[in-house]
């Protein structure tokens, strides 16, 4: 023990003296100059891309960092969002997708920067432009003007935000990320509407963020007029004719468009890439020096952060990679092409001043020169129809219209910004596998709650007005209730009514109109204007009638001047007869109710799943407005993003697991023209240049992060308040994609081939084809060599064609990306005089039988500290099992080991004879030669020495009468439908013996044979050991399979009756055996030896990376830990879509084969860490 402390305490002093060795190493000046952002005392070219935080998942972040790195940015920028930060004044919240010194911190661990846009104010398309409600109803304040009261407040938050990220030691001065701020954002754009006060606050905010002292660059976007050192920077579509306010500043562009958002009742707006580029070339053909797509990823607007009005759910905003974390390709590859090519001038842009050279009629040059024969060049042509060729530095150049090439030795163009060479993909935004919801549900009925119309409770109040609805709920909910009653003339008689005009007028969003309970109208305005007037025919019955009008708010406005105080709700109500005359409704009494009586009683909460106050039955209402529902369904298979495709209902917000995955509006369809799916990239662009999806909704496809979604069962709430049908909605998801390239002889080879002084490396055109990480190409649709025709998707054979099929697949098939050269020499040569292309059309799937990383679970380790909490140290066995957990009997090079081996652990399944046999094999592979000499030793005669071959011995005795006491040590059952395994709860026979289960065994004979290896009296219980051996080896492939740690209801699946494709069976029989069988036939030739070495193969390469997670244990076996995984997979995968009588086919069998082949490598694996460290550098058995 004093060992340990003083290795403890060793330990501790490194890692102080290493973080501070890291905090002095890493600490960053910035400061800038006219020229470029000066980073450490060099001038840097900057690509950053928006990623905001609360758009996305935690666990997503890294991925999506990791893709924009990649993607060749350098920076990663975002917003602070203080509304959800200061939700009530004082009181701050930075956890989940708040987490930003977090998110700041995975940016850091990606070796990115960070540009923090502080603002406060942030627009972003979210709720109140980023304000806090709570800030409006201090008395007096006026936002973004020379008001002391906002000042004050705005302030306050700032340093509030800068003392964090000071704290956390994470801007660059400190070793950290951050390389920029911002203060304010986009002032400038309604600046003159504040007049005098504007010009002050804009003074006031710059001396502010200066004073706060980040120790790094403030800028102001959007902003003539920001004060020195403030560096004001350009927003918008193109910024190459922009230049800062003083000639000390860079030319910076802190937002550029990659399309646009998206609002409800409006098409779907996208940009071409080929005019991203350009604008990009341009800015820095031009002087620039940074420059930010916005967004690189968009996200969704969960919940109610949508700002307004009307924005939608999706923030797709057609960014490089789609709102699901996808890459969208091209825009993606062609982006980091150029990024490329960029950098290659990197030294030219920042040392010097560029040349301007005419060479036509809208044709340029800009020339950066180092030295007179040393130059790197921009050639554009900025005409939007006609296509040039230019003559510079002696040589011919053909410039497409609206492209701008790149020579970073002025001599060798390796990019031009209309030349897209990089692949594409086929329907970016087609989810491939969809399923009816019905047929996922847990239970076969929905369940519903009907919405009281008008007041619903006590806590209503009535005013002699109409009252302006978001003064009125602080934005508490979208929904106000008013409510009034209207007499009509006695004289009408009993039975008749009187027909009159309603005429509500509205400052948005949108109304529902009840007379006497019944609806009689909905009305509604649209993002450009949110007011409307609705004008509806009614019939009043004599006597007193109940007029409810329930204003329903879509997202608080969050741009324009004084954006702040813009209104919304009823503000006038008048009735008219045939004769015209009017009575004027606002001023009579109305009764009040803040939110629905649904919001009120939490019907969105998991918590109230099983509240009696829902209605279940079989005749479901569809089409009825103010209706809640909800049902329970389960998680679709696969790891790919999951949408819910709300086609069919109307509008409202939708629930899963007690989270708003956001507002719908299925029914609001976009105009019918406008639309092309082949827009134009030369010429300006605008929002509205480019539409796809002209006459249906903006969305009806909806995420559900993957992270929000449990193993098994899933609480889905509706809102619906217009009317749908929730028996059509379907639960879609993206397990593979197709993807396509196309290239000329013409074509560049890849500019990523180009080096400075070298030139191209490769000497031809390369198609280039890469799967999502962790998929793998599946097959190839198309592949010709000659003159194809088509494009992605529809690719065609041309008169000249080369069968290269097979190459292909040899080239591609089953990797995560390939390349194809453009070569006659490889292809043949079909047409020898012809220009050939080359097309080749592949499916990238993520359900392939040899890749499990798609259907990935992660899963921690019992720390030694869990192990004492759970079992006690009073425990008759597994005191010895701590003990050794605790005081770590690991040799050094086993301690290495188990460090490098902490990332996933993974579920599987119990074996038949094949996969025992496999599980042995594997671990052979993997002995140290001490460990199989001892095991070799221990074997019986019959064995011939192959460890193997003994491997199913436990099977095959247990229903012999000598060892029936041996059959409840093959499985744990665990109660039904919990998903979890605990050993105290779950270890015991039908008879309620402790300690009696496969784990438990599992810990018997590990601790039995590592007794007797350590312990030479031992010896002479040389056939018990040999019994230990082979039960053990059996028992780590047994616990290893899901459905031996299945429920107790079913007895792991064995009574669950199923039929394998056309074969009766049950559906642990299906895991033990037949899903193996099913795969040697298919993809093995039915050669059990060369499944074995295709998972071989797999260890050693693609799951290279996982398998140091695999030997993680703090023990010398983690039994609890492989039945932890396995029980949970048998939720996730196992019982999944098999309830008894179903058939399993192909969709089961793709989908569970990837899981059963890693499990049985983690066996393997695992099996041969535990008789490595029973054995291994110790003296045989045998020569003892």
């Amino acid at each position: 023990m004093e060992r340990m402390n003083v290795l403890m305490i060793i330990l501790l002093v490194v890692l102080v003296f290493e973080g501070n060795y890291c905090e002095r190493a890493f600490s960053t000046t910035v400061t800038y100059d006219s020229k470029a952002l000066v980073i450490d005392g060099k001038r840097r070219i900057l690509q950053s891309g928006s990623v905001h935080y609360p758009r996305t998942t935690p666990d997503v972040w890294p991925e999506i960092i990791r893709k924009a790195k990649e993607g060749g940015l350098d920076v990663i920028e975002t917003y602070v969002f203080w509304n959800y930060h200061e939700p009530v004044r004082g009181e701050y919240y930075f956890e989940g997708r708040f987490d930003l010194v977090q998110f700041v911190k995975t940016v850091q661990d990606a070796g990115l920067f960070v540009h923090l846009r502080i603002g406060p104010y942030a627009c972003a398309e979210w709720n109140y432009g980023g304000f806090p409600v709570w800030l409006h109803f201090i008395p007096g304040i006026q936002f973004r003007t020379t008001n002391d009261l906002f000042k004050n407040e705005m302030k306050r938050f700032l340093a509030k935000i800068i003392n964090l990220m000071k704290d956390e030691n994470l801007f660059a001065s400190q070793g950290g990320p951050i390389i920029l701020s911002q203060v304010e954002n986009e002032y400038g754009n309604v600046e003159p509407a504040y007049g005098v006060g504007g010009v002050l606050y804009v003074k006031w905010a710059a001396e502010t963020a200066v004073q706060l002292n980040t120790t790094v660059p403030w800028v102001m976007c959007a902003q003539e007029d920001a004060p020195d050192p403030i560096i004001n920077t350009c927003n918008g579509f193109y910024c190459d004719r922009f230049s800062p306010n003083s000639p000390s500043k860079p030319k910076m562009w802190t937002e550029n468009y990659c399309g646009w958002f998206l609002a409800f009742g409006y098409a779907v707006p996208y940009r071409p890439v080929e005019d991203l580029a350009f604008a990009v070339a341009r800015f820095f053909e031009t002087g620039g020096t940074f420059q930010n797509y916005y967004m690189y990823f968009g996200g969704t607007n969960f919940g109610r952060t949508a700002g307004g009005p009307l924005v939608a759910t999706s923030y797709d905003y057609d960014a490089p990679i789609d709102e699901y974390g996808f890459i969208r390709q091209p825009k993606w590859g062609h982006l980091r092409d150029l990024h490329f090519a960029i950098k290659q001038c990197e030294e030219y842009l920042v040392n010097s001043n560029p040349t301007q050279i005419s060479l036509g009629v809208n044709l340029e040059a800009h020339v950066y020169y180092r030295s007179s024969n040393d130059c790197a060049a921009f050639l554009a042509n900025y005409g939007s129809s006609s296509d040039g060729t230019v003559k510079f530095n002696g040589n011919s150049y053909f410039l497409p219209a609206w492209s701008v090439s790149i020579l970073p030795d002025c001599k060798n163009v390796i990019f031009n910004t209309a030349k897209v060479a990089s692949q594409k993909t086929s329907g970016d935004d087609v989810f491939t596998h969809s399923t009816m919801l019905e047929s996922s549900l847990a239970s076969s009925a929905w369940s519903w709650y009907k919405e009281k119309v008008g007041i619903w409770g006590n806590n209503s109040f009535e005013a002699s007005r109409l009252l302006e609805q978001i003064n009125t709920t602080k934005d508490t909910s979208d929904f106000l209730w008013y409510t009034t009653s209207i007499n009509v003339d006695e004289k009408i008689k009993q039975n008749q009514t009187q027909e009159l005009g309603l005429l509500i007028g509205s400052l948005g969003h949108a109304a529902l109109v009840f007379v006497n309970k019944r609806l009689v109208g909905f009305g509604y305005g649209n993002h450009d204007d949110a007011s409307f007037l609705l004008t509806e025919k009614i019939s009043l019955h004599s006597g007193s009638n109940t007029l409810d009008v329930l204003s329903m708010m879509i997202g608080l406005q969050n741009y324009g001047p004084w954006f702040d105080i813009q209104g919304a709700g009823i503000y006038s109500v008048i009735l008219t007869d045939l004769k015209n005359s009017e009575e004027d409704l606002s001023s009579t009494q109305w009764t009040y109710q803040v939110g629905l009586e649904g919001e009120f009683l939490g019907l969105d909460n998991i918590s109230l799943a099983n509240s009696s106050v829902w209605t279940q039955g079989s005749d479901i209402p569809i089409n009825q407005s103010l209706i809640w529902y909800k049902a329970i369904f389960l998680t679709p298979e696969g790891k790919g993003p999951v949408s819910l495709n709300l086609a069919s209902m109307g509008k409202g917000q939708v629930w899963v697991n007690g989270q708003s995955i956001g507002r719908y509006w299925s029914t609001y369809l976009s105009p019918s023209t406008g639309c092309s799916e082949n827009c134009d990239y030369r010429g300006a662009y605008n929002a509205s240049k480019c539409l796809r999806k002209c006459g249906q909704p903006a969305q009806t496809l909806y995420h559900i992060p993957r992270s929000w979604l449990y193993p098994g069962e899933n609480l889905l709430v509706i809102h619906e308040e217009l009317g749908g049908d929730p028996s059509k909605i379907s639960l879609s998801t993206r397990n593979a994609l197709v993807i396509c390239g196309h290239v000329s002889e013409a074509d560049l080879p890849p500019t990523d081939t180009w080096k400075a002084q070298l030139g191209f490396i490769a000497q031809t055109p390369e198609l280039r084809l890469a799967c999502e990480e962790g998929w793998k190409i599946a097959a190839i649709r198309f592949a010709s060599f000659g003159t194809p025709g088509g494009n992605c998707g529809a690719f065609s054979q041309g008169d000249c064609h080369a069968n290269i099929t097979s190459i292909v697949q040899q080239v591609c098939v089953g990797k995560h990306r390939c390349s194809v050269p453009m070569s006659t020499t490889k292809l043949g040569d079909p047409c020898p005089s012809v220009l050939k292309s080359l097309a080749i059309e592949a499916l990238c799937s993520g359900l392939l039988p040899r890749h499990v990383n798609s259907i990935f679970i992660s899963n921690g380790f019992l720390s030694p500290i869990q192990i004492l909490k759970r079992y006690g140290p009073g425990s008759s066995y597994l005191p010895y099992y701590s003990q050794i957990a605790v005081m770590g009997v690991l040799e050094p090079r086993w301690i290495w080991r188990a460090m490098v081996f902490l990332l996933i652990i993974w579920e599987a399944h119990g074996w038949g004879k094949e996969g025992h046999f496999a599980i042995c094999k594997i671990a052979e592979d993997y002995l140290t030669e001490d460990a199989l000499t001892s095991i070799k030793a221990l074997l019986p005669d019959s064995a011939e020495g192959d460890f193997a071959a003994v491997c199913s011995w436990a099977d095959e005795v247990k229903h012999h009468y000598h060892y029936r006491w041996s059959s409840p040590l093959h499985y744990v059952d665990t109660p039904d439908f919990r998903c979890n395994y605990k050993y105290c709860r779950d270890c015991h026979d039908t008879h309620g013996h402790k300690d009696r289960c496969v784990t438990g065994a599992i810990y018997n004979y590990t601790k039995q044979l590592e007794s007797a290896s350590r312990d030479s009296d031992s010896l002479g219980l040389k056939y018990n050991l040999t019994e230990a051996l082979m039960f053990l080896s059996h028992f780590v492939g047994d616990v290893h399979q899901p459905l031996h740690v299945g429920f107790i209801g079913d007895e792991g699946g064995n009574t669950i009756k199923v039929r394998w494709y056309r074969r009766k069976t049950n559906l642990h029989h299906v895991w033990d055996t037949m899903i193996i069988e099913s795969a040697m036939k298919t993809f093995y030739n039915k050669d059990l030896n060369e499944m074995i070495q295709s998972i071989q193969s797999n260890i050693t390469e693609d799951w290279l990376a996982d398998v140091p997670s695999w030997e993680n244990c703090n023990a010398t076996v983690c039994p609890d830990t492989y039945a932890s995984e396995s029980v949970n997979l048998a939720c996730k995968f196992a019982y999944r879509n098999a309830t008894p009588g179903s058939t399993l086919g192909d969709d089961y069998f793709l989908s569970r084969m990837p899981v059963v082949e890693k499990r049985l490598a983690q066996s393997g694996v695992r099996l041969a860490v535990i008789l490595n460290q029973i054995f291994a550098s110790r003296p045989s058995i045998a020569k003892e």
